[in-house]
């Protein structure tokens, strides 16, 4: 349902499951509400990412102290619960416990919904990259770098 109204994933996999466990992955977690199943979200090894510098740039880390948080999304049905923001803090909080900074990419789509998680949740806007998709687009990531870990402590 996330991919049939927000267009995420911009393509939908062949393999589902290998999508969502990616590359590396550091941890998954998904969430449940009274629909059910509701929400996901994975954290991994940063890969060869157009945001790669800002994040270096921003944290004054490199690549190997960086973990990335990926596949996050909530259904359109659980939305409102708090369910995106007990994701994004439990990635947050186990790349904290890894002694990895948390970072993410996110295509600039004009939705403000996401900006308005990442920053009620203490992560800051650090550049904007170009980036293609493999397909022909040319599109922007905003790069995202989440909070230091006693930031994160003290909301």
């Amino acid at each position: 349902m996330v991919h049939e109204i927000d267009g995420y994933p911009m393509r939908w996999p062949a393999d589902p499951e290998a999508w969502l466990t990616g590359r590396a992955a550091y941890g998954a977690w998904v969430t449940e509400s009274a629909v059910g199943l509701s929400g996901h979200v994975a954290l991994h090894e940063i890969g060869d990412e157009a945001c790669q510098p800002a994040w270096a740039t921003a944290t004054g880390r490199r690549p190997q102290q960086l973990a990335e948080v990926t596949r996050l999304f909530v259904a359109p049905t659980a939305r409102g619960l708090g369910l995106g923001r007990r994701l994004l803090d439990q990635a947050t909080q186990t790349a904290h416990s890894l002694e990895a900074w948390p970072v993410l990419g996110v295509v600039a789509d004009g939705r403000e919904s996401a900006a308005c998680l990442y920053l009620a949740s203490g992560w800051h806007l650090v550049d904007r990259a170009p980036w293609s998709p493999g397909d022909g687009r040319e599109l922007t990531l905003n790069c995202w770098v989440g909070p230091a870990p006693n930031q994160q402590e003290a909301r």
